[in-house]
């Protein structure tokens, strides 16, 4: 499903559902069992719909993304070219060729129109895969941490936590805490 990020920063990672960084009014395409949990934060994520009223069609849809609401969109997209193809025509302002050119015009249109708005929407990765390159990640800060020393440690903590050690704790101490730290909070 589409996902658009609402929040009030203009860039937010989110931990929570594991589904990266996003950037104010940024769409991504998200799993949708992960989807429905995200929009509980309504105030933060929300469904990416464009509402569309067809006039004199009388069609609402809402596009919220996935093939079947694609395949909708793309139907009413058709039958809204062909009723107005047709009242131009009626009208007898303009011949059949110009009505016909102006169908391929309206094809060419929406066909670059909804490959632009599909390339601009990120897709997040599988969860499994983004769990591996995450545990990874994180066994390789665990490594550096382990190789650190004090000063070190407190720059690592300082950096990336924004915790300051205590001066007094021992080596061993602050690797330990900024271990905990790796695995409280994961790394960004």
């Amino acid at each position: 499903m589409r996902v658009k990020y609402v929040g009030l920063r203009p860039n937010h990672k989110d931990g929570l559902y594991d589904t990266g960084a996003w950037v104010k009014d940024q769409v991504k395409e998200v799993p949708p069992e992960v989807a429905e949990k995200m929009f509980r934060h309504g105030d933060v994520y929300v469904p990416d719909g464009t509402a569309m009223d067809a006039g004199e069609i009388g069609v609402n849809v809402i596009v919220a993304g996935g093939d079947a609401q694609h395949e909708a969109f793309a139907a009413v997209i058709s039958r809204i070219k062909v009723r107005f193809l047709d009242s131009v025509l009626e009208s007898g302002e303009l011949a059949l060729e110009l009505v016909e050119g102006l169908g391929v015009i309206l094809d060419e249109a929406i066909a670059a129109e909804t490959t632009a708005q599909e390339e601009g929407i990120e897709k997040v990765a599988p969860e499994e895969k983004k769990l591996a390159e995450n545990e990874e990640d994180l066994q390789n800060a665990r490594d550096l941490v382990a190789t650190m020393e004090k000063e070190g440690l407190d720059n690592f903590a300082a950096t990336h936590f924004k915790v300051k050690l205590h001066h007094n704790m021992n080596v061993e101490n602050a690797r330990a805490k900024v271990i905990t730290l790796i695995d409280q909070y994961g790394m960004s």
